[in-house]
């Protein structure tokens, strides 16, 4: 019943029978000692006859705070811009270079989103932020991945479309001018 036998018994059961303080347990009516929980379990009640099995930090997670005899340990989730990708990780991991997380407790982290050519790159991507992306408009464009900014069609060449990785060249005889140009009519 989780009470051990202590002192006088003339005194009655209440008296005589003390309940096991958070830790132990007593396993077996008539008992004069408590025992402690083995490693792994806990009990933070008094007076109970079994112990509790610590719980697992889950991927995500990290051990905040180990557990006791009397205490279940505490897990904490990782924070933005981490991972934990096992069960009972003592710490977390950032996200590296080419990844983000923009979640907290998370077990792995994303990769960044690369910009196609054609687009270009209108936020930089972070260890919590992805790569943000948009297209090039009609008149430019970006001929790589990732680019900084899209750049105005070169003299003789225009663009109709938006979100293009090159611009179309002139009929044979015409040429467009400077700038964005975005339409063929702009070559004369």
């Amino acid at each position: 019943s989780g009470r051990f036998g202590s002192g006088d018994v003339s005194l009655g059961a209440a008296a005589y029978c003390q309940a096991c303080a958070p830790g132990q347990i007593q396993k077996a009516s008539a008992s004069s000692a408590c025992s402690a929980c083995e490693d792994g379990q806990f009990q933070s009640s008094a007076g109970k006859t079994v112990c509790l099995s610590v719980q697992r930090c889950r991927k995500g997670t990290y051990l905040s705070v180990n557990a006791t005899t009397s205490s279940d340990r505490v897990c904490a989730n990782c924070a933005a811009g981490q991972y934990a990708g096992a069960d009972d990780a003592l710490a977390c991991t950032a996200c590296a270079g080419v990844s983000f997380q923009e979640q907290v407790g998370q077990a792995a982290c994303r990769a960044h989103r690369v910009c196609a050519a054609g687009t270009h790159v209108v936020q930089e991507p972070s260890a919590t932020v992805d790569r943000a992306c948009a297209a090039c408009s009609a008149g430019r464009f970006a001929p790589t991945t990732n680019s900084a900014s899209c750049s105005e069609c070169p003299v003789g060449k225009y663009q109709v479309a938006a979100g293009q990785s090159q611009c179309v060249a002139c009929v044979a005889g015409k040429i467009a001018g400077a700038g964005a140009v975005s339409s063929a009519d702009h070559c004369v």
